[in-house]
């Protein structure tokens, strides 16, 4: 297992089940988990606190696709965002920083992904602002 450091994650799932099955699998690799069942409920949520990192599912009620993200970077311009689904998107996720399909979760598979984004998100926060002192 990954050490996770005490990661705070926003996790937005509209199916309670899924909820609860994601929240079971990422407590079980010791990540401190906040749900929100909708994308106005996460925003809620994040100016209650900024998580490390956010796992959205890409379909909710109130918003889909690349909406979600949009609107979570705008929010989250620094954190890590992970997008999931039960199937491969159309569209390119173009604020999403990693892509996980629902079949097939792991506790470590979702926990490498997790690093992994939050560390390509670093990378490119670093690099804006490397760039915004240039000449």
């Amino acid at each position: 297992m990954l050490v996770t450091a005490y990661m705070k994650l926003l996790l937005i799932e509209d199916n309670p089940t899924d909820a609860k099955l994601l929240c079971l699998l990422l407590k079980s690799q010791g990540i401190v988990v906040r749900t929100a069942l909708s994308l106005e409920t996460a925003r809620a949520e994040i100016t209650l606190e900024k998580p490390d990192v956010v796992l959205s599912d890409l379909g909710l009620h109130d918003a889909s696709g690349d909406e979600i993200f949009s609107v979570l970077r705008e929010l989250l311009p620094d954190t890590a965002l992970v997008a999931y689904s039960g199937a491969t998107p159309r569209d390119k996720l173009n604020d999403a920083d990693a892509f996980l399909l629902k079949d097939g979760l792991s506790g470590p598979l979702v926990t490498w992904v997790l690093h992994h984004a939050m560390a390509k998100r670093k990378e490119f926060s670093d690099l804006v602002l490397r760039s915004a002192e240039l000449p």
